[in-house]
């Protein structure tokens, strides 16, 4: 080991998620992270953890409310030479460059692909329309966010307002100000969206996904943004070749920052993986929760393994090059609910039904058949429920702890008599998992099969810049089972110190 190398390197992985982790490495992909693992250093935070300083990580990322006095003051006396650090999704860091991304309002709820705004180099009127999903550049002053949705884009007023006209609704912005609710034509009708400009020159524009109701039973999530210089390896699309070029100049730039380090004798080297959780929003609602996330078939979940597999190379090389590792992820860790439309689920698997949730603890299944009648007769009712039975089976928990549904209970007597009322088969779930009626949709109750798990990578409504709970491994040792977590606090508070910038105080 070089003397002059960096003693300790603190890697920022924003979006680590435990199971994911854990599941990869039971798999054999992430070796690097997999050595570390072994000493059980894994540690997600959670809402019963000690609160004193010098034990938890928690107050360490903060000082939030019930946490204990902040930290900050301290750290500002203790100002110690750091390269570079990337602080997520809200911050002005020097030398990083971020893509606006104002946070989610309350009371709506993104329900499609999640945005890279890649807002340099595009002008208005005349740059082509980029940009993916719902977030587009404007050509002409027109712009399509959804199909059938029109968007035009007028010179700003006297106030410095842009003027939009949205379907048959004209408003006018300020930048990053939430519009109101706005009626368009929709797939189910009348739907409604929300818009948002995140910058005038050029004009950038985002554009809510279309939903029936304003209710907003996940919670907000903010946007990710990407560099603008990254733009020539995107064209507005997030494919496995961003991914590989997003993470190969993470790398590049961590290797220059290794090499800097070493000469300048750097005490300790900070190095940030700005895009795990950028590459996970968006595509984490393609990841089917009725499958294996694991699955080599489905694309988006090999392009987030990918995401993953580069972070263990660069956990590997700075390995080699440290003599202690911190991984952390500043991000909050909260309980959240995976839902999956269990009608939906049935369709797509060939299998007709309709479920029905009565009291979140069951379902309620009447089965459709292709008969005349229109129900799977008594003879097949058995075979059917035994195929429903076998591939809710695929609704395993994450890491493989255990399954979903706890026992499927059939109904005698010919389904073509039974009034319309009453099911076929009642479903029932293991503990930690219920139904619940899906009421925000006009053709009715949908029933939907709702997954409680604890994600590192975090639900973003209550995530402050100041007090961010997080996840983190470490390269030392446990000791009887326990982190030397004042040591891990005193590497972390190095994260607050990026190129001598605090971050914001709680206003």
């Amino acid at each position: 080991m070089n003397p002059d190398s960096p003693r300790a390197a603190v890697v920022i992985a924003p979006g680590l998620d435990h199971h994911l982790l854990r599941g990869w490495i039971r798999a054999g992909h992430l070796p690097h992270l997999a050595g570390i693992m072994e000493r059980g250093s894994l540690r997600p935070a959670s809402a019963d953890e000690p609160t004193d300083p010098s034990t938890a990580w928690r107050p360490i990322l903060g000082g939030g409310p019930g946490t204990g006095p902040s930290l900050l003051a301290r750290l500002a006396e203790e100002p110690r030479d750091v390269l570079t650090v990337f602080v997520p999704e809200h911050e002005e860091v020097p030398g990083v460059r971020s893509v606006m991304s104002p946070p989610v309002p309350h009371d709506c709820t993104p329900m499609g692909p999640y945005s890279v705004v890649l807002a340099e180099g595009a002008a208005l009127p005349g740059q082509p329309v980029t940009g993916q999903g719902h977030a587009v550049r404007l050509r002409d002053g027109v712009a399509e966010p959804y199909p059938g949705i029109r968007v035009q884009a007028f010179a700003p007023d006297r106030e410095g307002r842009m003027r939009l006209r949205v379907a048959d609704h004209a408003t006018a912005l300020p930048a990053r100000q939430w519009s109101p609710w706005i009626a368009v034509p929709g797939a189910g009708g009348t739907e409604v969206t929300r818009l948002v400009v995140l910058d005038t020159s050029p004009a950038v524009i985002y554009a809510t996904p279309p939903q029936t109701g304003t209710a907003a039973p996940h919670g907000p999530v903010p946007l990710s943004g990407l560099p603008g210089t990254l733009a020539a390896h995107s064209d507005g699309v997030l494919d496995d070749g961003l991914v590989a070029a997003l993470f190969d100049d993470c790398a590049a730039q961590a290797n220059e920052q290794i090499i800097s380090a070493a000469a300048e004798r750097t005490a300790v080297l900070v190095a940030g993986v700005p895009y795990l959780d950028a590459v996970q929003h968006h595509l984490w609602h393609q990841l089917d929760f009725t499958s294996h996330w694991f699955d080599s078939r489905r694309r988006p979940a090999l392009a987030v393994l990918d995401a993953y597999r580069k972070l263990d190379e660069l956990v590997g090389a700075l390995s080699a090059t440290c003599p202690e590792l911190l991984i952390a992820s500043p991000h909050g860790s909260q309980s959240l609910r995976a839902t999956v439309d269990l009608n939906v689920w049935l369709r797509s698997r060939g299998l007709d039904g309709q479920a029905h949730s009565p009291d979140g603890r069951s379902l309620r299944l009447r089965l459709a058949g292709r008969d005349p009648d229109g129900v799977v007769p008594q003879s097949a009712a058995q075979a059917v429920l035994e195929t429903i039975a076998a591939r809710l089976g695929d609704l395993a928990e994450i890491d493989g702890s255990g399954l979903v549904v706890s026992r499927i209970t059939t109904r005698p007597g010919d389904p073509a008599r039974r009034p319309p009322d009453e099911p076929d088969a009642v479903v029932r779930f293991t503990p930690g998992h219920r139904a619940r009626r899906d009421t925000d949709r006009p053709a009715g109750p949908d029933a939907v099969l709702v997954r409680s798990l604890l994600r590192v990578s975090g639900h973003h409504s209550d995530l402050d810049p100041v007090f961010v709970p997080g996840a983190v491994l470490t390269t030392r040792p446990a000791v009887e089972g326990r982190i030397d977590w004042a040591r891990v606090c005193d590497l972390a508070s190095w994260l607050f110190t990026p190129a001598g910038a605090m971050p914001p105080q709680r206003t």
